[in-house]
């Protein structure tokens, strides 16, 4: 089983390393990037949560384990955003005061969507994927429009924050994709077999698509720069080290099941979510911190990712 669980981690991991060398070799140059996201983010990944979310059966136990992984995410981000201001904050007093919020955020968030559901769907298989679709749901909820609100904390008067923007950018081809799967989920309707076969395959190239686009943003990360940001270096540290293990025991000796906890937990082992960008950039806060935060922590997600997925996979007999 181990043997299993390493060649499939090894296999999505040689993909970002032929992202990378690709980037190097001007195949796939930094212009691409933008054609790339858009192809994942309003094609291949909506196929993707639909077809995955669809082909599960509603049963009490589903039903069940969806409350559970909305109340356990929502818990995540409060309780880890509290710990966040109070330690950068008020402990560590990071300055300028006005990246506090943007350290935070690099903190909390994660990049579950466009990096967890393929790496999750190849590893843990559908009823993983369909909680990490939902973690998502509640990950989109925290930066819009609660991640807006704490980057204006201490915000002077007669600014305000575009809620059209927020609003829009809330409002997601993924967010829409997730929703409409859990309708068809819970009513039972059917997409017709030629329709549900076309977006399954287009679906399944989100794996090896959003691996090649991980290998090419690192390959085009400054990470000389980067390392010379000791603040910065210790927030995506404890992010990536420590925040993975607080989860597995707070959430280990809990009567819950083992794929929820799976999920939860492996949600934390994955980058600061590239959402949070364009989020701190249209509120005129450091975005370059942010795109450094989330460039470095998913450097440091190629340790973790493969050591807590062969982990969690044995553990809790998922395999």
């Amino acid at each position: 089983c181990m043997g299993i669980v390493f060649g499939k981690v090894l296999s999505i991991f040689l993909i970002i390393g032929v992202g990378f060398v690709a980037n190097k070799c001007k195949v796939l140059p930094n212009s691409a990037n933008d054609f790339l996201v858009d192809l994942l983010i309003l094609i291949t990944s909506p196929c993707m949560i639909i077809t995955s979310i669809a082909s599960k059966e509603l049963t009490e136990d589903t039903v069940g384990i969806s409350i559970q992984v909305f109340i356990g995410a929502a818990l995540y981000f409060f309780i880890f955003t509290l710990l966040g201001f109070f330690f950068f904050g008020k402990i560590c007093k990071f300055r300028p005061k006005e990246d506090v919020a943007v350290y935070v955020m690099i903190f909390v968030s994660m990049n579950c969507g466009f990096m967890g559901f393929p790496i999750t769907l190849s590893l843990f298989g559908n009823d993983v994927l369909y909680l990490m679709v939902l973690i998502n749901v509640v990950h989109t909820i925290y930066l819009f429009p609660f991640g807006n609100i704490q980057l204006n904390i201490g915000r002077q008067q007669g600014e305000k924050s575009n809620a059209k923007e927020i609003f829009a950018s809330a409002v997601n081809p993924c967010t829409i994709a997730a929703l409409l799967g859990i309708i068809l989920l819970f009513t039972g309707i059917k997409l017709p077999d030629f329709l549900f076969s076309s977006m399954e395959m287009i679906g399944d190239s989100t794996v090896p698509l959003s691996m090649l686009l991980v290998g090419m943003q690192l390959g085009n990360s400054n990470f000389a720069r980067i390392f010379k940001n000791k603040k910065l270096v210790a927030v995506c540290s404890l992010r990536m080290f420590i925040v993975p293990v607080i989860m597995f025991f707070a959430l280990n000796w809990l009567p819950l099941a083992a794929t929820l906890k799976a999920a939860l937990i492996f949600a934390t082992c994955f980058a600061s979510g590239v959402g949070i960008v364009p989020v701190i950039s249209k509120e005129g806060k450091n975005s370059l911190l942010a795109a450094e935060g989330v460039a470095l922590t998913t450097l440091l997600s190629m340790i973790i990712i493969p050591v807590s997925s062969m982990f969690l996979l044995t553990y809790y007999g998922l395999t």
